[in-house]
């Protein structure tokens, strides 16, 4: 029996760009999802030297850098999922050197809905006639990240933002 098609899968993308190389550098890769919090991604990749250009083939590529994008598509052979909307490299860490071993470099990150719901709402979308709605709000962010959304209009409850309402979205949306 083929038991291949049970082993998980993963893709890594840079700044939209499939990078084969650096997949099968990396050594262990994980997303952590927890519920009114933001999703979070962590590899660690084997890093090499390269003498002739005197520089890290990975702790020196523009690519992996923080604030880039990072898309991670999990799954297994046949179906990969793209997990995280939008991410962005928060941190890198290197393991430094050690005698005989390569260097390792860790890079973490996080879905950037996070910043987004850090945000307030602008001018524009304060109205002491119009409620800005928890489904209002999902559909700016998914619209804005090209996302497929799910909303259940009968659990929320309208907001009214003022001008004078100093919310985030993020706690409106704890309040629909």
């Amino acid at each position: 029996m083929d038991y291949s098609q049970y082993a998980p899968e993963f893709e890594i993308y840079l700044n939209n760009n499939k990078n084969s190389q650096l997949r099968h550098n990396i050594t262990n890769i994980s997303i952590s999802e927890d519920i009114g919090a933001s999703t979070t991604f962590n590899f660690t990749v084997n890093d090499k030297f390269d003498s002739e250009r005197k520089q890290f083939l990975w702790f020196d590529n523009p690519d992996i850098q923080p604030g880039n994008k990072v898309s991670i598509p999990m799954g297994y052979p046949e179906k990969l999922y793209n997990i995280l909307a939008v991410e962005r490299i928060d941190n890198i860490t290197s393991t430094g050197f050690s005698q005989g071993d390569n260097p390792t470099l860790t890079v973490t990150g996080y879905d950037i809905t996070k910043d987004w719901l850090k945000q307030k709402p602008n001018t524009k979308e304060k109205t002491t006639d119009e409620p800005l709605t928890g489904s209002s709000i999902i559909t700016m962010i998914a619209d804005k990240f090209k996302l497929k959304k799910e909303i259940d209009k009968a659990k929320e409850f309208p907001t009214r933002v003022t001008q004078e309402s100093d919310n985030t979205y993020g706690q409106i949306l704890q309040k629909s």
